[in-house]
């Protein structure tokens, strides 16, 4: 699963996630990309892109986004998001 959001300034992509909300024990790192809009102010914003490994079906799993800085200085914490993760449909193989 990938988890996405803009931030105005390029700041660290990190994901902490877990099934306890109060003990999120995994972290994940991911990338900022600069995005341009196309209006008259041509506004920038970067778009953060973090890989969630590890994940079970059947589980419900808690993440935030941390916002920190590139320079270290403290962040922001976003959010704490629910995501419940269901198995695949296994589908009928065609035959030919």
């Amino acid at each position: 699963m990938i988890i996405t959001w803009s931030t105005w300034n390029d700041t660290a992509s990190r994901v902490e996630f877990g099934p306890n909300p109060l003990v999120l024990s995994q972290t994940a790192a991911g990338r900022s990309e600069l995005f341009v809009d196309g209006g008259k102010e041509r506004r920038g914003q970067f778009v953060h892109s973090v890989e969630l490994g590890g994940l079970r079906p059947n589980t419900t799993y808690c993440e935030r986004e941390v916002v920190a800085a590139a320079g270290g200085s403290s962040g922001l914490i976003y959010v704490v998001l629910l995501l419940l993760l269901l198995p695949l449909p296994i589908l009928p193989k065609m035959s030919q």
